[in-house]
């Protein structure tokens, strides 16, 4: 609540009780905002006016962009405490005023057709049926779900075409894309990936598994099996060889054993990978407030004052929507 007082030539303002911290900045940027156009009145030439009338605008805006930001985290977060804030160029939301706190849970199907998700790498795959045998072909390993579908649609396109149904119109697709995927499906040296476990795939024409590991760009071929899972343990044993950072044979691992996970006495021992600014999974250091991050996925867990809780919160959430954990399973709360 304001009272003016002292008159109208130079009025002052009294706050009577608590007020939010949007009242404050619109007196402030009142009171601003006539300084400013007597200022301009002084100004003589014409380049010093054009230069002053720059200046203020760009006050003016971040002054409405700091109230805006206000009302924006008061929306979100709620009733709260009336407080008094200060008009600061760049000022932050509160973290609790915008973080959901739903956990998201990972999604095993799609509504593509053709598309599904990797058991191991939780990536998306996507599979069309031989024209032949009927039998599900690879066409690869893809982040994006919407990638996916659109290499089943031109595959398909390729193998039986434009009368098939796809996932999008087939107007978007260009002809020399649906021939380049069908040159790239009969390539007899295309991996087929396996649909269960990282690191295993096999050639056209060939019945053998083969094992190989990826680390910074470098490929190492294992070898050859005629079990699938043979050659899933085999690359495990690969990944445990090279002694590569905890958080990364975790990733690539199929077969997990108790000691392939962080220890709860020893984890502070483990290195961080090159880049990174934490050692576990789905944890980052955020600098502008000196804590710890936990996302799982695009979706923000908390912040943490230290790595270690911000570790359990990511496995908490992960552990809910079947994904991976930095500490044993059991462990994890």
């Amino acid at each position: 609540r304001l009272k003016a007082v002292g008159g109208s030539a130079a009025p002052r303002f009294l706050f009577s009780g608590p007020f939010p911290r949007g009242a404050l900045e619109c007196v402030l940027m009142a009171g601003t905002l006539r300084s400013l156009l007597s200022g301009l009145h002084s100004q003589r030439s014409f380049r010093r006016r054009v230069t002053f009338i720059l200046a203020t605008t760009g006050l003016i805006a971040v002054s409405l962009r700091s109230w805006s930001t206000h009302l924006w985290s008061q929306a979100f977060a709620g009733t709260q405490a009336p407080h008094v804030g200060r008009l600061v160029a760049g000022s932050r939301l509160p973290y609790s005023g915008l973080v959901p706190r739903r956990q998201a849970r990972i999604r095993w199907t799609s509504e593509f057709l053709g598309v599904t998700r990797h058991e191991a790498s939780r990536l998306w795959q996507a599979h069309v049926p031989d024209p032949e045998t009927g039998e599900p072909i690879s066409l690869g390993l893809f982040h994006s779900e919407r990638d996916a579908a659109k290499a089943y649609d031109q595959a398909l396109l390729h193998l039986q075409g434009p009368s098939v149904a796809t996932n999008y119109p087939k107007e978007l697709y260009y002809d020399e894309d649906i021939e380049d995927a069908g040159v790239e499906m009969n390539n007899p040296w295309r991996p087929l990936h396996s649909s269960k476990y990282n690191g295993v795939y096999r050639t056209r024409g060939s019945s053998k598994w083969r094992a190989e590991i990826e680390h910074l760009g470098v490929t190492q071929f294992i070898g050859e099996f005629d079990d699938e899972e043979e050659a899933a343990r085999a690359a495990d044993a690969a990944v445990r060889s090279t002694k590569i950072e905890r958080m990364l044979q975790l990733r690539k691992l199929n077969f997990k054993l108790d000691s392939d996970y962080f220890d709860e006495d020893t984890w502070e021992e483990e290195p961080i990978p090159n880049g990174m600014t934490s050692r576990f999974m789905g944890v980052t250091f955020h600098a502008g407030r000196s804590q710890f991050l936990a996302k799982l996925g695009r979706k923000h867990i908390d912040l943490f004052d230290t790595e270690y809780d911000a570790a359990k919160a990511y496995d908490a959430a992960a552990h809910a929507a079947g994904g991976l954990t930095n500490f044993r399973p059991s462990a994890a709360p």
